[in-house]
């Protein structure tokens, strides 16, 4: 208000305002995108989510990572994505599985953290002139199948977070995403397929 108010003339104010909205827009988006996943995650209840405990050994890999505000994950993703598979293919690189992603747990409880994407690659001489090699480290976790669009993905996520409470092995790290179908492979989002793997201490260790 004081910022109005102290606007020199009428469009000066307006710009002021205009950007005021465009913040209120932008909170309320982000509110209703989290009543929405609060509400699917009461729904999942209902409707079973088949998981399996997996070791996912380690791989070569050439990545991208940042850290980035929740509501523009997706946004980077698809770039991030779409960088890899230029330089893969630049580089004459060979992919040898499902491209991926690591979400630290600020991203979920502060909407602000730590991502990663990846390609897995077969070892070749030019994997090393990339400048984006990595390798990617083996872990265990539960996996669980999501088909659809990502935008209820949550549910997944609170399956696999729920089984893992109950084995007491809540694991320690960063979520992981497999995914097997995805935007590159067809615009259609209800046939996407993605991994969903949340880490688990081995058995018979404390959980964290």
């Amino acid at each position: 208000m004081k910022a109005v108010l102290a606007a020199p003339d009428l469009t000066s104010r307006d710009a002021i305002l205009a950007s005021h909205l465009d913040r209120m827009r932008d909170q309320l988006r982000q509110t209703e995108a989290a009543v929405d996943s609060l509400r699917r995650m009461l729904e999942g209840g209902s409707t079973p989510v088949a998981i399996e405990e997996r070791v996912l050994e380690g791989e070569l890999a050439i990545s991208v990572a940042a850290d980035v505000l929740r509501k523009d994950v997706g946004a980077w993703w698809l770039n991030a994505l779409a960088g890899l598979r230029a330089t893969a293919e630049a580089a004459g690189l060979e992919q040898s599985g499902p491209v991926g992603g690591i979400y630290d747990d600020d991203l979920f409880t502060q909407d602000a953290g730590h991502a990663r994407v990846y390609l897995p690659v077969r070892d070749s001489p030019t994997v090393e002139g990339t400048g984006v090699r990595w390798d990617l480290p083996a872990a265990r976790f539960a996996v669980a199948l999501h088909v659809g669009p990502h935008s209820d993905v949550d549910r997944s996520y609170a399956a696999l977070g729920t089984y893992a409470a109950a084995n007491g092995r809540d694991g320690a790290g960063p979520v992981r995403e497999r995914y097997l179908t995805g935007p590159f492979d067809t615009a259609d989002k209800a046939q996407w397929r993605t991994e969903v793997c949340w880490p688990m201490a081995p058995a018979g260790a404390e959980a964290n």
